[in-house]
């Protein structure tokens, strides 16, 4: 009898990645949602595919893939989403871990329940090199456990003077993104055009710090995603804001010692 396709999704783009797959997949096998994990390996050089293999020996919902050349980290990804069989999708980087297992769940619940809902996201616990939590952050002035608007989720990340969402804390659903080749906030802001989103009232997402990663490096940092939603509001030009955003993105920085004193435990 054929096995019945899934219904998340998990996507894990590796490369050289061993030394973290133990902690990962110790946060996703106990996962009670249906689901498949999709380890999609870049042409590692070190024991990474071995490690995938012995995984996918001992659990039948893990999938590996390995991809013939280097495709980067973006093209890992879309490689990997196309051959996903499930209703929704979660891109969870290799180093980070989930959080509250049950996010997981009520994502799928609530994405199920609500066609016009299309992602789902968490809050976020930072942790250290070593694994050590030491902060949570969360959209500003956001209520979390309920519906939202695309345009106030935009708000919402334009507002916040950090970085405000990661990839591995948003469930999208799969029929979103068919015509969308990009990945990471860029892919919030695009579904977001079309779709509602559910803010799911839990930490989804252990996003590791690690020395020389993407998250240290400039294009993450000030000034990236402000431009990001500016774009996204120049795509509606009835509600005249390309211009006030882009002062905003100029003096986003000034925000930061006001913002920190009003949410310190969220930056």
């Amino acid at each position: 009898m054929e096995k019945p396709e899934p219904k998340l999704s998990i996507i894990t783009a590796t490369y050289n990645s061993r030394p973290y797959l133990d902690d990962l997949a110790k946060s996703i096998l106990p996962l009670r949602v249906d689901f498949e994990w999709i380890l999609s390996d870049d042409c590692s050089s070190d024991t990474t595919p071995d490690a995938l293999r012995d995984l996918a020996a001992s659990d039948a919902r893990v999938r590996p893939l390995f991809n013939a050349s280097n495709l980067g980290l973006w093209g890992n990804w879309k490689a990997a989403s196309e051959r996903a069989r499930g209703d929704y999708l979660l891109f969870l980087d290799a180093d980070d871990m989930l959080g509250d297992p049950t996010w997981l769940e009520e994502a799928v619940r609530v994405l199920d329940a609500e066609p016009g809902i299309g992602l789902a996201v968490a809050r976020i616990a930072y942790m250290d090199a070593q694994g050590n939590d030491y902060k949570v952050r969360s959209l500003p002035f956001a209520h979390y456990g309920r519906r939202m608007s695309g345009r106030a989720l935009a708000w919402r990340i334009l507002l916040s003077p950090t970085y405000p969402l990661r990839q591995g804390v948003v469930v999208y659903r799969r029929s979103s993104l068919l015509e969308h080749r990009t990945f990471d906030i860029n892919l919030v802001l695009e579904v977001a055009k079309s779709f509602d989103a559910q803010l799911v009232d839990a930490v989804g997402l252990r996003y590791r710090i690690v020395p020389g990663s993407l998250s240290n490096q400039t294009h993450y940092k000030d000034g990236y995603w402000p431009g990001l939603v500016a774009g996204y509001f120049s795509d509606q030009p009835s509600y005249g804001l390309r211009y006030p955003i882009t002062a905003y993105k100029v003096g986003v920085g000034a925000l930061k010692p006001f913002y920190r004193r009003l949410s310190p435990n969220r930056i």
